[in-house]
């Protein structure tokens, strides 16, 4: 990430159907922090349509339009990355802009 190269994560740690139902961890965070990079915030929605759970294979024949919402980069605020509840609060802040999109 120092050197230019882009890191693609979902922060909840899944792919999950209902974003308003995962918990977000906090890797996101620390990997910002540490690298002093920006996150830039994306949103896929209706993306569990085309995919069969448990296997996760696509199902092509399920047709139908999956969005993508880009948001603007920012860098979440410094925190201390000992410091589990400040970590937390960092992703939900990332979360609530996600879910913003």
């Amino acid at each position: 990430m120092q050197k230019g190269q882009i890191l693609g994560i979902f922060p909840q740690g899944d792919v999950h159907p209902d974003l308003k139902q995962s918990r977000i961890h906090t890797g996101a965070i620390v990997l910002s922090q540490l690298a002093k990079t920006p996150i830039l915030p994306i949103r896929i929605i209706n993306s569990a349509k085309f995919w069969a759970f448990p296997a996760w294979k696509i199902r092509p024949w399920n047709f139908g339009k999956i969005q993508v919402k880009i948001g603007k980069p920012f860098l979440p605020a410094q925190v201390d990355l000992n410091n589990k509840s400040a970590l937390q609060s960092a992703a939900d802040n990332l979360m609530r802009r996600i879910l913003a999109l």
